[in-house]
């Protein structure tokens, strides 16, 4: 049995988050997200056709120490060999057309479910689930940035790209993920709103 086929019936492609056809005006450098998952194990992936710049910022803002009980993490890349992601997009028909300019693929671990901080800081402070963000927990988060910042990892959309989730036992937990344009903005514009959220507060 060739190898791609083996892929297809183990992975399945869930969801296509955001197809290559969504790129216009020459927007050429990031295309496609796509939500798969492993039938064997029914953990969640996420491909994303990218360049090498981000898999190397997502990789150096995984290995920040944010200290003991962090609150942020960074989305975790999933551990595949560069022949083995090709194997898989391969078998699930995942084209890639010729206008595309990203040279690689970028595949991470599910993060859970969750709003970004966007959202959270339009509706004063409250998650989806009716809790809502303490002052201690907006001072963790703007000085945990503050450490990512110190490493001269920066992100051009934070705001967006920041899911926060409540577990169980109420910890707050937040996610960063897309990197593409890291260390091009500084992040001194979330501290401001999260500052302006805490005086709404």
């Amino acid at each position: 049995m060739p190898l791609d086929a083996t892929y297809a019936q183990r992975y399945r492609l869930q969801e296509t988050i955001k197809p290559f056809s969504n790129y216009t005006n020459g927007n050429k450098q990031a295309n496609g997200v796509f939500k798969i998952i492993d039938t064997d194990t029914n953990n969640i992936l996420y491909f994303k056709r990218t360049n090498q710049s981000e898999i190397k910022a997502t990789r150096r803002a995984g290995q920040i120490d944010f200290g003991p009980a962090p609150i942020i993490h960074i989305v975790q890349i999933a551990n595949f060999d560069n022949q083995t992601i090709e194997d898989i997009t391969k078998s699930l028909g995942l084209i890639v057309p010729k206008y595309v300019k990203a040279d690689s693929w970028l595949v991470t671990k599910k993060i859970p479910d969750g709003e970004t901080l966007l959202s959270v800081v339009m509706h004063n402070g409250y998650l989806g689930d009716g809790t809502r963000l303490t002052h201690e927990e907006i001072d963790q988060i703007i000085h945990e940035l503050k450490i990512m910042r110190n490493t001269g990892i920066n992100h051009t959309d934070l705001d967006r790209n920041i899911v926060l989730h409540r577990e169980s036992d109420g910890a707050l937990q937040a996610y960063i993920l897309d990197f593409e344009g890291a260390g091009t903005q500084d992040t001194d514009y979330i501290e401001s709103e999260l500052n302006e959220l805490k005086n709404r507060m």
